[in-house]
């Protein structure tokens, strides 16, 4: 089986986006001229709420024409009628306008860290997160490769929506000249209108910091785009191949406090599962869709679960929360079933005497300072199409069988490439 995205040529792709994205935009532009829209008058406003939604447009639409993957969901016809979405007026309370330096999500999951930057208004606040309850957005980016009056018409609601608010918030007066975010935020449309309203009419500076292991280290990410696209200042954990202007400041992972799993003596740290129905233009795995994923497991991480096992002591397979549930049914039938765990990483952080790891993941950053924790990735090497000069780093430890040559070969990979956060520079 070979993954769809390894045959695409990402730079070829890249040039195609960026042409048929600015063919959309430029019908984005019509549409608003015919709709007298005064949200025309920020070209740069409009591109970067409309981008993640077109990002993913595009792809299906490349993939397709190439002839290189027919996405499933075109082939259900109940499909046709699930992304109908009501667009709100969003209630943002108005003393949030009157702070100067704003987090929303600045260190994912780690804001704990960022208490001397002295914030004047954080995410954690309930406040803002009734908001988000209130206003629903499940299917505002959800899409369906249809004929152009289709397109037409979820462009037309997404500027709509754009408008509506817009207007709602041009007049007030804002005091908020820094916001800090990551990439988590800036994918939820309340949070990228928001931000980008006060970026772009209100003259705020965005600042970015990296959420993710491969945001700056993998072939082609759509999410590193969006960040290149919103970011005045980009701070990343080392040397970030997708992002222009970025600042090396360290990982916050390495500042994580872990404990020992006392009830295991291994955890097999399993794959996120993703919940979509079409791929996303990322170079590794969590581009594919649910069902491209569960035949990609059956095939490749099974086996590899079934070779790691017979030399384990006391394994878990550990799973995160959003996707136990799946695990559970995929595992239904089998004796693994009572080997799977579940955390909230969110909340938690555990390490046992072995940590094997199905995928390119933050673990293996959690877990270097963790006393005599063995980190053994045991992933498929195509499971992610990394940037060549990153890959050449990893090739060796692909290769290797020995767990602890594995272990070490991982730890030196960490310690050259990645460095402790310092917030000196922030």
């Amino acid at each position: 089986m070979k993954l769809f995205y390894e045959d695409i040529d990402w730079d070829n792709y890249k040039l195609y986006f960026e042409e048929q994205l600015n063919e959309y935009l430029e019908l984005s532009f019509k549409i608003c001229r015919e709709k007298k829209f005064e949200i025309l008058n920020y070209k740069n406003f409009i591109k970067k709420n409309l981008f993640y939604y077109l990002s993913e447009f595009i792809f299906c639409e490349y993939l397709i024409k190439n002839k290189i993957f027919w996405p499933e969901y075109l082939e259900k016809e109940y499909e046709k009628h699930k992304y109908i979405a009501l667009i709100p007026k969003i209630k943002i309370p108005l003393y949030i306008f009157k702070k100067e330096k704003i987090d929303f999500g600045f260190m994912h999951r780690f804001s704990h860290l960022t208490k001397n930057l002295n914030f004047d208004y954080k995410i954690e606040n309930i406040e803002f997160n009734n908001i988000l309850k209130k206003n629903s957005f499940n299917y505002i980016y959800e899409f369906q490769l249809a004929d152009l009056d289709n397109i037409k018409y979820k462009l037309n609601k997404l500027l709509t929506f754009l408008n509506i608010n817009y207007e709602i918030y041009k007049e007030i007066k804002c005091n908020v000249n820094t916001i800090y975010s990551s990439c988590h935020k800036m994918l939820n449309p309340i949070f990228l209108f928001f931000t980008t309203f006060l970026q772009e009419i209100k003259n705020a500076k965005v600042i970015l910091s990296q959420a993710g292991l491969f945001h700056g280290t993998i072939r082609y990410s759509h999410v590193a785009e969006l960040e290149n696209l919103i970011a005045d200042e980009y701070l990343s954990w080392g040397q970030s191949y997708n992002h222009k202007n970025y600042k090396p400041v360290g990982s916050q992972y390495f500042n994580r406090k872990l404990t020992s799993n006392k009830n295991y003596c291994e955890q097999i740290y399993l794959n996120d599962i993703p919940l979509k129905n079409y791929p996303t233009p990322l170079s590794e795995i969590s581009s594919m869709s649910y069902l491209q994923f569960i035949e990609y497991f059956k095939k490749y991480d099974y086996q590899i679960i079934q070779e790691i096992i017979p030399q384990c002591k006391k394994p878990m397979l550990k799973s995160k929360h959003v996707s136990y549930s799946f695990y559970k049914k995929i595992f239904k039938d089998h004796k693994f079933l009572k080997l799977l765990g579940t955390s909230n990483v969110d909340l938690e952080a555990t390490y046992c005497e072995r940590n094997f790891l199905m995928y390119y993941s933050t673990a293996m950053i959690e877990l270097y300072n963790a006393q005599n924790a063995q980190i053994i990735p045991v992933y498929n090497e195509n499971s992610i199409t990394l940037h060549e000069a990153e890959a050449k780093k990893l090739r060796n430890i692909f290769t290797e069988k020995d767990f602890n040559k594995k272990d070490l070969a991982i730890k030196k990979y960490v310690n050259d490439n990645f460095k402790e956060l310092s917030l000196d520079n922030i």
